[in-house]
């Protein structure tokens, strides 16, 4: 079987009819052209025979299995949980395309998907996966004239699409690209997570340190995530759930460009380009990822895939940083050092000042740069990432599913079941003995519960090891050397550090170069991962990554002050401050007094002779940054 076999199996669980009696279902029809105008190795009912064996595990892992009956209507009654009032559910009238006007525009949909030549069947078919997956949905919603569809019968609350994403990934784990006839092999449950966290986060002198921690976390884990998707499709992530998540739709448009056309200007990069939405920057992704994957040694190889990965999408942030230090402090010595060093002498005593100043000029040169040392013994041994995985039934047995034969259970497939899952109480049930058939997901609870026993007992063993720390500390945190241009880390290694004027002359450098002025102060001294924590979204490429470009976010800027720094980090974090929090419910309350008040301050410092043109332009900047709280930025205008 060819790689197409597994994006076809999919395709028909993301797009199957959301009850036996809906065959007519529209997501069905977008399924039977594809089947019928493109190759395929698997015909129609093998492939609705292995939808089936994944979609009754699937049912029994999040559903009540009930014998279906004959008798069953067809249309059906909905009734309010409060008010009792009843609504009969109309059938949708699913259209899926661009303009919504028709249904029967099936073609043009696959044609405008997969309609580059270039692409193989195996490219056309992983494209048409992604749509189904994230587009297909809320084509339905849309449709439902009362936006009450998909729904199941059984579950309301559980939406179809989640079931059927559930099954596909069931599929993909447990058939693959196997002949149809094949036996199903035994999927298995990964579970990654990776400390610390709460360390991570807490180690925050600014609001601005607190959110790119929390944020940091969230895009890693995002990443994570977007690896696995890319290997096994997006719906073998169980959690978090990545259907709607903005980070993985703006990963999404930039892997595929004209995918953004389906979100109808919605998509989440062009929403916060044009300041509709700031969700793009707002943290929340979990550092615990549950994934489905097809048998052991692929869990054990997506395990050491994600640790692999978490490693080099952190060091490559980390070393964007690094560089753009080293090259905005070069370049600003270069051709102003003098008014930096204006600044700087007041730093010291007379006596020394010759000193630093030779110190100051030597930053200029690329081969006075000697922190490489320090920096990767910190960065490296920043996160500590554990993975388990656990087996969906028990590898030695021959089937996933059992039937009740002569009013008699095969108790020891059962016992089989039990001894993995680990269940508080043995299951299955007393009532679920009474079913017909029974399959490894009645255990999917149990299994998700040992998954996190396994992973705490994994933790307890764990060996970290920190990085001899010699000199000062981060002032931030007190943990591990502050970073400096001329620490060389093998000569300090074990002795003093850098002298503490050194320190002072460099951190108090950084809020003078062009790009950092508002994100440091002078006052604080920071290791490298701090460092590379307040950078990352802009300086360490994070911004970049998702298809945001700090040119296109100035010059829809919402101030005329906004766009003439560019380099204002409130341009693209959109988060409160301490500032902004404070005030913000005097700001909603009496914004006429605020106004005044502003313009009255701006005319004193336009009339006064202490303040250049630069200084009164920054001024006007920094005041006219929005709050990052509606209400008062609603009321501000």
């Amino acid at each position: 079987m060819t790689a197409t076999s597994l994006f076809v199996r999919k395709l028909y669980a993301l797009l199957a009819p959301t009850e036996p009696s809906a065959r007519s279902d529209p997501h069905q029809r977008i399924y039977r052209y594809i089947i019928d105008h493109l190759p395929l190795d698997d015909n129609d009912n093998s492939v609705q025979a292995l939808w089936e064996k994944a979609n009754a595990i699937a049912c029994s892992s999040d559903r009540v299995n009930l014998e279906p009956r004959t008798d069953q209507p067809l249309s059906r009654e909905l009734r309010h949980p409060m008010s009792g009032a009843s609504l009969q559910e109309r059938e949708p009238d699913l259209c899926f395309s661009h303009n919504g006007t028709a249904t029967d525009e099936i073609p043009e949909i696959v044609q405008r998907i997969v309609g580059d030549a270039d692409l193989d069947l195996s490219e056309k078919l992983q494209r048409l996966l992604w749509w189904a997956w994230r587009f297909a949905p809320e084509q339905a919603m849309n449709a439902s004239l009362d936006f009450l569809y998909p729904a199941h019968s059984v579950l309301p609350d559980n939406p179809i699409h989640s079931h059927n994403s559930t099954v596909s990934a069931l599929i993909g784990a447990m058939f693959g690209n196997r002949h149809h006839s094949e036996p199903p092999q035994t999927p298995y449950l990964l579970l990654f997570t990776f400390s610390p966290v709460q360390d991570f986060i807490k180690a925050s002198r600014k609001f601005l340190d607190f959110w790119s921690g929390s944020y940091m976390l969230h895009y890693l884990s995002a990443r994570l995530c977007w690896r696995i998707a890319e290997e096994y499709g997006p719906d073998a992530v169980i959690t978090p759930s990545l259907w709607g998540q903005d980070i993985i739709d703006a990963l999404l448009v930039k892997q595929y460009p004209d995918f953004k056309a389906e979100f109808n200007g919605g998509d989440p990069v062009t929403q916060f380009v044009e300041f509709e939405s700031s969700s793009l920057s707002t943290a929340g992704f979990p550092n615990t990822i549950t994934a489905l994957v097809p048998g052991k040694e692929a869990a054990i190889a997506l395990g050491q895939t994600l640790k692999a990965e978490l490693q080099q999408v952190w060091q490559k942030i980390a070393v964007q940083v690094k560089q753009d230090i080293k090259e905005r402090v070069i370049e600003d010595l270069g051709h102003s050092w003098r008014g930096s060093w204006r600044m700087l002498r007041r730093q010291f005593p007379s006596s020394e000042r010759k000193v630093y100043l030779k110190e100051l000029l030597q930053l200029r040169q690329h081969g006075c740069w000697e922190w490489n040392g320090l920096w990767d013994a910190q960065i490296d041994n920043t996160w500590q990432p554990y993975f388990v995985a656990v087996p969906l039934g028990d590898p030695r047995e021959p089937t996933l599913e059992i039937l009740r034969e002569n009013q008699a259970w095969n108790e020891a497939w059962i016992e089989a079941q039990n001894a993995i899952a680990q269940p508080i109480e043995d299951l299955p049930a007393a009532a679920e003995r009474h079913f017909p058939q029974l399959n490894v997901g009645t255990w999917w609870g149990s299994l998700q519960t040992r998954l996190g026993r396994s992973i705490q007992a994994v933790k307890n063993t764990r060996n970290w090891s920190i990085p001899v720390s010699p000199g000062g500390r981060s002032s931030l945190s007190g943990q591990m050397s502050a970073v400096h241009p001329r620490f060389n880390y093998r000569k300090f290694k074990h002795g003093r550090g850098m002298a503490a004027g050194s320190m002072r002359l460099f951190w108090n450098l950084l809020p003078l170069v062009d790009g950092y002025k508002g994100v440091f102060d002078g006052s604080e001294q920071l290791n490298a991962l701090e460092l590379t924590k307040r950078l990352a979204w802009k300086h360490g490429g994070v911004a970049e990554s998702l298809g945001l470009a700090t040119d296109e976010l100035a010059a829809n800027a919402e101030s005329e002050y906004q766009a003439a720094y560019q380099d204002d980090y409130e341009i693209l974090i959109r988060f409160p401050n301490q500032s902004s929090i404070a005030a913000a419910h005097f700001a909603s309350h009496h914004p006429h007094i605020v106004d005044q008040y502003w313009k009255l301050m701006r005319k004193a410092i336009a009339n006064s002779d202490g303040f250049s043109d630069e200084a009164y332009h920054r001024f006007c900047s920094i005041t006219h940054r929005p709050f990052q709280i509606p209400q008062a930025d609603a009321a501000l205008g």
